[in-house]
């Protein structure tokens, strides 16, 4: 396999980036994200809703 070319991020300099604290350790969001809706059965794919309405296979 050939070598990265210099401009394909593969510089030490370009690989330390991923590597500062910043980025490693972001800092949380001021707002925390608004939590999204519960799915309910009918949003399901329809396998998914058969394997959860199906009977108790422990009777």
């Amino acid at each position: 396999q050939p070598d990265p070319k210099e401009e394909e991020g593969c510089k030490p300099a370009d690989l330390a980036y991923w590597f500062k604290d910043s980025v490693l350790h972001p800092k949380p969001p001021k707002q925390p994200p608004k939590p999204k809706p519960p799915m309910t059965l009918a949003q399901l794919p329809s396998a998914c809703a058969q394997v959860l309405s199906a009977p108790d296979a422990k009777r």
